[in-house]
């Protein structure tokens, strides 16, 4: 798949900063995004975090303040799973549409 059809699955607007957090399931990665949003786990509109797995499709999270308003955070799912397997993580979630991950 090209670059930008993974853009548009993702609905990546390539005007902003898009990163991507990905990796094994239940290792921080929506724990990550609310801290650097400035959020507290449990407030409205944080990243949702769970002991088992939370994180099932791609969710984007921006920041409110207007110094980060070209910033958009992707929370995508962990993998190690038996929802979301380790093979084909990459390309399952089209990681390359992303400015960093």
């Amino acid at each position: 798949m090209a670059k930008e059809a993974a853009r548009l699955k993702h609905n990546i607007d390539t005007k902003y900063m898009n990163f991507g957090f990905a990796g094994h399931s239940k290792t921080g990665k929506s724990s990550l995004i609310n801290s650097l949003r400035g959020l507290k786990n449990n407030a409205e509109f944080a990243a949702g975090v769970d002991t088992i797995e939370k994180t099932h499709k791609v969710q984007m999270y921006p920041f409110t303040e207007a110094e980060f308003k070209m910033i958009r955070l992707y929370d995508i799912p962990g993998c190690g799973t038996v929802t979301h397997k380790t093979d084909g993580y990459y390309m399952i979630f089209l990681l390359f549409c992303f400015f960093g991950f």
